[in-house]
C-alpha cells in the first residue's frame, strides 16, 4: 500500500488558517480562503468557544460583565496553547490559563479560586471509579475502626469562601480564615460538597492519607495538633462529624 506523503503547501495553509482563528484581529487570514466564508467559520469558533467556558463556569461568567467575560475567553484563545485534543479537557486548559497567563489587574481577587471550584464539580462527576466496587462494612464502627473515604473525595482549602460568591456576593479581600471544602460523588451518582471547618478537615485530611488511622485515632491526632485542653471532647464532637460524613456518602464505612 503506497502511502500519501504529506503536502507542505497544506499544511502551511493549515498553520496560516488555525493562527487567524486564534487571534483574527492581528493575524492576517490566509490570501487563498474566500474572506466572507472565512468570517462565518471565525465567528462561529469564536462564539462556541464562549459558550463552552460559560457553560462550564456559569458562576465566573456570572460575575463578570459580559464583555470582559468574552474578552478574556479571546484573551485565552490567542495567549493559551492547549495540551490536550480532548475538547472535555478543554476547561482544564482555562483554568491554567487564569492561574499562568491571565494578568487583569481588575478581575476579581477571587477569579481562579471561584473558576477552581467549578471545574471540581467536572472532575469529580467525571471521576469514572465505581462506589459499589469499593470493599467495605457498612455497619462498621467509625471509631474503633479504619474508616475508608469515598474514592472520588477531594479535600480543597481556599483563600475565598468561593461556595458563597455569586452576583449579589463578591469579596474584594480574602476573609481572616480560608474555607475547606471536600467535594465527592455520593452513592446515588450525585455531586456534592460540603463546607468544613478546619478541625474537621484535617480529620478528611488524615484519612486520606496512605496511614490506616481508626476514626478515634485521628481525632486523637487532630486534638493533639490543636493543643486543645480536652482531647475527650474533641473525640466525642467528632462522633457527630463522622455521622455526618457517613450521612452524606464521603466515609463509605470501615475497613473489612
Amino acid at each position: 500500500m503506497q502511502r500519501r506523503v504529506a503536502d507542505p503547501v497544506f499544511f502551511s495553509l493549515q498553520r496560516e488558517f488555525t493562527r487567524h482563528l486564534r487571534d483574527p484581529g492581528n493575524v492576517p487570514a490566509p490570501a487563498s480562503l474566500d474572506p466572507d466564508g472565512l468570517a462565518i467559520y471565525t465567528n462561529a469558533v469564536i462564539a462556541n468557544m464562549e459558550v463552552f467556558m460559560g457553560d462550564n463556569y456559569p458562576r465566573v461568567k456570572a460575575v463578570m460583565a459580559a464583555e470582559v467575560f468574552s474578552a478574556m475567553v479571546r484573551d485565552y484563545t490567542i495567549r493559551h496553547e492547549s495540551k490536550t485534543p480532548l475538547f472535555v479537557e478543554l476547561p482544564g486548559e482555562f483554568l491554567y490559563y487564569l492561574e499562568h497567563l491571565r494578568d487583569e489587574p481588575d478581575d476579581p481577587p477571587f477569579l481562579y479560586e471561584l473558576a477552581h471550584f467549578e471545574l471540581l464539580e467536572n472532575l469529580v462527576s467525571s471521576d469514572e471509579r465505581r462506589l459499589d466496587e469499593v470493599p467495605v462494612n457498612t455497619g462498621g464502627d467509625v471509631m474503633s475502626a479504619v474508616p475508608i473515604l469515598n474514592p472520588t473525595a477531594r479535600l480543597v482549602r481556599y483563600a475565598f469562601a468561593v461556595h458563597l460568591i455569586d452576583v449579589d456576593n463578591q469579596p474584594v479581600e480574602a476573609p481572616p480564615e480560608p474555607t475547606f471544602i471536600v467535594a465527592f460523588r455520593d452513592r446515588a451518582n450525585h455531586y456534592g460538597f460540603m463546607d468544613l471547618n478546619a478541625a474537621t478537615a484535617r480529620t478528611v485530611e488524615l484519612l486520606l492519607s496512605d496511614e490506616p488511622l481508626t476514626g478515634e485515632q485521628a481525632l486523637r491526632a487532630v486534638a493533639v495538633e490543636l493543643n486543645h485542653p480536652d482531647i475527650a471532647a474533641v473525640i466525642a464532637g467528632g462522633k457527630s462529624i463522622f455521622s455526618r460524613l457517613l450521612e452524606r456518602d464521603v466515609i463509605l464505612g470501615t475497613m473489612i
